[in-house]
């Protein structure tokens, strides 16, 4: 009886939840058949690439927190992490008896000296004040205690600060990290490339009933600083106005940066994905939004990053255009000119990189902006998403009749 009531449930659940699968799987269909030849599909290495950096999707999804990384002292994403995280768990467990014993103790006192306890009813009050074992105790014990905790914390730190010799074989990354009200520049000079010169976006203005209190303001988006797996990473340090920190807990490193100096740290990223941290030193009055995001890509994808991003002045050039052409004659000739500088492969991908970046991060943020309480809809949402459409027909336009004028171009085969 339990087995045909169980089969019958089970069967009710699975044709209740049938016409959502369908609608997920039509929903997955339609969004990758819809990119056409420029967007290709949901795999290519392009968009694949955008949306592991596209700062704003971590940004709207953590919330602005920089703790959603696992329980109590969070994941470790890199080596100098993993070694704090030790040091966290282990200072723990010492002082744990510390918090355990005197609650214990606490309890113990209020239940045996209780008023209504009938062995207390002809009991003195004890007389006396000091003993000598007893405060020995428990001053030595939490001497010892700091003393066990402080050896390893004292290697962690200078560990922190200087790798030891040999431990890392492999090729190393520089990069020079510049804090400034409110946002960060991050330097290659292995790469020659420089990120965060582009301003930052905001997200856009929403409508609001009559009376009703603003929601939380998200932070500003900044561009990611980007970081290869498995490499050793140096950071110098500095700051162009004020007193900085730049913090990453994932990473294990907090620095402070200082005018006219430089101060440096390291780590090794160990595991791929989004992290994000502060400036955790007061810098002004938007200090609580001057946030840090950062991605650690696998060796392909960071390369196809770096050529890409030589490539973005000269794209976002195209970008704009596109975005402000009304006629399609500005798009054209500023393809035109892109295409002449040079039309290989990458640049092309690049080209289709910035403005599916561009066009991501907008998107995630108006979305976000209509989920949030009190919105009341979004000023021009419609318009958005219709301009949003014909930036990706344009450039589709563009790059296939560029394709198309190459293979006319192309030297024809004769037959043997």
């Amino acid at each position: 009886m339990r087995t045909i009531l169980y089969t019958r449930c089970e069967q009710s659940l699975w044709w209740r939840c049938l016409p959502w699968l369908c609608l997920v799987f039509l929903l997955t269909a339609v969004s990758v058949g819809s990119g056409g030849t420029l967007l290709a599909d949901e795999t290519d290495p392009v968009k694949s690439l955008v949306e592991q950096v596209n700062p704003a999707a971590e940004s709207v999804a953590l919330r602005g927190s920089i703790f959603d990384y696992g329980p109590f002292v969070g994941h470790a994403a890199s080596d100098v992490a993993q070694v704090v995280k030790a040091g966290t768990w282990f200072s723990f467990l010492v002082f744990l008896p510390f918090l355990i014993l005197p609650q214990i103790l606490l309890v113990i006192i209020i239940i045996k000296f209780r008023g209504n306890n009938p062995v207390n009813k002809d009991r003195a009050p004890a007389t006396f004040v000091h003993n000598t074992r007893l405060e020995i105790a428990w001053t030595a014990v939490p001497v010892i205690a700091l003393i066990v905790v402080a050896i390893p914390i004292t290697r962690i730190l200078d560990y922190q600060e200087s790798p030891p010799a040999g431990l890392h074989q492999g090729e190393t990354f520089t990069m020079e990290v510049v804090g400034r009200q409110f946002s960060w520049i991050y330097n290659y000079p292995q790469e020659d490339l420089r990120v965060g010169t582009y301003p930052v976006r905001d997200l856009p203005e929403v409508d609001l009933p009559e009376g009703a209190p603003r929601p939380e303001r998200i932070s500003a988006v900044q561009e990611a600083a980007v970081f290869p797996l498995d490499r050793t990473a140096t950071l110098f340090l500095t700051s162009q106005d004020v007193n900085h920190a730049w913090w990453v807990p994932a990473f294990g490193v907090k620095k402070d940066t200082f005018v006219d100096r430089h101060t440096h740290t390291w780590f090794t990223p160990t595991k791929t994905g989004f992290f994000k941290g502060t400036c955790a030193e007061l810098c002004g009055g938007d200090h609580g939004i001057m946030k840090i995001t950062a991605v650690v890509l696998d060796e392909d994808d960071y390369r196809r990053w770096v050529s890409f991003k030589r490539h973005e002045r000269d794209a976002r050039r195209v970008v704009d255009a596109i975005s402000q052409d009304d006629d399609g004659t500005a798009a054209q000739e500023a393809f035109t000119a892109y295409v002449a500088a040079g039309d290989s492969t990458t640049r092309l991908s690049a080209l289709r990189f910035w403005l599916l970046y561009d066009i991501a991060i907008h998107e995630t943020l108006w979305t976000e902006a209509a989920s949030r309480p009190f919105a009341g809809g979004i000023k021009g949402l419609d318009a958005f998403l219709e301009r949003t459409q014909a930036r990706r027909e344009t450039l589709r336009s563009l790059l296939d009749h560029h394709l198309q004028d190459q293979a006319d171009l192309a030297p024809q085969g004769t037959d043997a």
